[in-house]
């Protein structure tokens, strides 16, 4: 989304937030690592941000962080680089006609040994900075899974960026927020936040996990796997007393029931998929 300033986003963000943040990250990574069942495999990340979720995941091959801030590639290289690259590396591509000339299986066999793509041969880890909405750099069906975490809800034409990823990658792992949902929401209108440029994260949508299967329908996409995980008190931002008594009593209620519907319709929680 280019009206919002991702650079800015990842440079204001404290010590804390970000050791919360990498703690968020490594639940997500355990619930991903949960339904893909390969080994080996060939992977990139759309939207990566500072690859928490990336590098957590297991078994993997190559793996390609794709993002539009240069900050956030920059936090991922000084997190999970084996030393200091060379950070000026991330603009090559522009030279590497990576849009003329995209990545293909030939290179990825050669393991990218003439592109000219930051990397970290060591944890077979490239970074490219791109603006996805704008076209993936990758022919074909030439990756194993493109993982979408938490960036649907962020592009303008979320059906287009699943259609695109579906291009490159044999399968999709998704994970995406249901925040349509009526606590969150609202606690947003009592905030006055609006979901648009103007939300502290840059979300431009809020679905429900209804909706959520009508976008991947839109995309001619399925679900061969998926988990609903329900909104967890220890992975919010904010805590408090009555927000701990408020998601606890709804997780009785779905424990009482035997049911996630209770939770995801009154504080929402998380959708984590395998698409094809």
């Amino acid at each position: 989304m280019e009206n919002f300033d991702y650079d800015l986003y990842y440079k204001s963000k404290s010590s804390v937030e970000i050791e919360f943040l990498k703690f968020v990250c490594k639940i997500k990574s355990d619930y991903l690592n949960e339904l893909i069942d390969s080994k080996n495999f060939t992977i990139a990340e759309i939207g990566t941000g500072a690859g928490h979720v990336l590098n957590n995941l297991k078994n993997t091959g190559l793996k390609f962080g794709l993002d539009i801030s240069y900050e956030a590639l920059k936090q991922q290289m000084d997190n999970y680089f084996t030393k200091t690259g060379d950070f000026n590396l991330l603009d090559k591509f522009k030279f590497d006609n990576l849009y003329e000339k995209p990545i293909n299986k030939e290179d990825i066999k050669n393991g990218l040994k003439n592109r000219n793509i930051i990397n970290d041969k060591e944890r077979s880890l490239f970074l490219i900075k791109i603006d996805a909405e704008k076209g993936l750099p990758f022919e074909e069906n030439v990756l194993d899974y493109v993982l979408l975490c938490d960036i649907l809800e962020h592009v303008i034409d979320p059906i287009k960026l699943l259609i695109y990823s579906k291009k490159i990658g044999r399968k999709l792992v998704v994970k995406i927020p249901i925040e349509n949902a009526l606590l969150p929401k609202l606690a947003l209108k009592l905030n006055n936040i609006k979901y648009g440029v103007e939300h502290p994260s840059g979300h431009l949508f809020c679905w429900n996990y209804k909706q959520i299967m009508q976008i991947i329908n839109k995309a001619n996409l399925k679900v061969s796997k998926y988990k609903l995980r329900c909104f967890d008190y220890y992975t919010s931002k904010k805590k408090n007393p009555i927000k701990f008594l408020v998601v606890n009593f709804f997780s009785f209620l779905d424990l009482i029931f035997k049911t996630n519907k209770i939770s995801l319709f009154f504080i929402g929680g998380n959708f984590y998929g395998i698409l094809e």
